[in-house]
């Protein structure tokens, strides 16, 4: 009996791995995979791993400090799927905890692997990692989710959370995110012809909504305007103003159509990948490489100090007027203290 637990890393696809196996759980269990209710995802697993203080923005947004809720909420979330697992008893569980990968570099193997002994199962820990400096630009747009300042340029790292997953799994898979390499560039056919090949027909036919699309660097340069301008001392808060901007954003970026995906400046992204040190580790310990890096060339690097988007991407003026014209704060929503997160797991007496 197995047990199968993604872990990201963040921005990896997770969203459309997540949409898939939210939408084919019936199926899934009817071909023996448990997918275990309770939430979308399984994000808040690092709830059982680490401390309050290094949850993401996400969870310390809306526990706001009450660690009674928190450990209340994950004696109920976690009961709730050893419950399950005992009851249906199922050949394959699957749970899917991006969060997981920061976690385990916090916290090491030990808390994890603790946490599902119990369960009895073979576990395997399946991780995508992406090239450093994709990994740097699509961290830099997470970020101006929630703030507007931008952390310095600097290295990837891959081997501490790796090693913690090798240590708390009987087998880890390592697979490098490169849609060129899926089956149809799609990250959930090439899961499930990996891992989950008797339902891989369903979740191949499963609908699945662009989540978390690509902000580009026009996008990110407004709103971080934005940010700066209205929420300059709410830094790692989600408002709902800034969520309807980047839709708004969005939906101008289609209208005009075109190619928007951003590009770091070439000394931004060499500095990244070539500073990353971990991707040494990577490819000798799981045969990973990532094309155009001269891996001769890497080594540690001290980090480079940023404060707009200008300075790391490549921002088109004419392109970002266009965008422009969709602002307008006054029709914006007020922001509110707490955001409604899919993730979060929520009792049904407290939902």
């Amino acid at each position: 009996m197995r047990l199968i637990l993604h872990i990201g890393m963040e921005k990896t696809g997770s969203s459309a791995l997540q949409a898939a196996f939210a939408e084919t759980r019936r199926a899934m269990k009817v071909a023996g995979i448990l997918y275990p209710r309770g939430a979308y995802n399984h994000n808040f697993l690092i709830a059982g791993i680490v401390p309050p203080s290094r949850f993401g923005r996400v969870f310390r947004q809306h526990y706001a400090g009450d660690d009674e809720a928190v450990q209340s909420d994950f004696a109920a979330f976690w009961g709730n799927i050893v419950d399950a697992i005992e009851r249906i008893r199922p050949p394959v569980v699957l749970m899917s905890a991006e969060s997981l990968f920061n976690g385990l570099g916090h916290a090491g193997a030990e808390p994890l692997r603790s946490l599902l002994a119990p369960l009895g199962r073979q576990v395997e820990i399946v991780c995508y990692v992406r090239r450093p400096s994709e990994h740097f630009l699509s961290q830099v747009q997470q970020n101006l989710k929630a703030s507007w300042a931008i952390d310095p340029v600097r290295p990837v790292t891959y081997r501490r959370s790796l090693a913690a997953a090798v240590a708390a799994s009987d087998r880890l898979h390592v697979i490098p995110y490169d849609r060129s390499r899926f089956p149809d560039g799609d990250i959930v056919a090439d899961f499930a012809s990996r891992f989950l090949p008797e339902a891989e027909a369903e979740l191949r036919a499963a609908t699945i909504p662009d989540r978390n699309a690509s902000m580009s660097a026009e996008a990110m340069d407004i709103v971080q305007e934005f940010r700066r301008v209205h929420h300059a001392d709410d830094n790692d808060r989600f408002t709902r103003d800034t969520g309807l901007l980047r839709r708004r954003l969005a939906e101008r970026q289609a209208e005009i159509g075109g190619d928007w995906r951003p590009q770091l400046l070439p000394h931004v992204r060499h500095h990244v990948d070539h500073s990353s040190a971990d991707i040494l580790w990577l490819r000798d310990t799981f045969g990973i490489g990532f094309d155009g890096i001269d891996y001769q060339a890497v080594a540690a690097h001290p980090g480079l100090d940023v404060t707009s988007v200008g300075e790391i991407c490549i921002v088109d003026p004419a392109r970002r007027a266009a965008l422009a014209e969709v602002v307008d704060v006054t029709t914006l929503s007020e922001p509110t203290e707490r955001k409604r997160f899919r993730t979060v797991f929520r009792k049904q007496s407290r939902t």
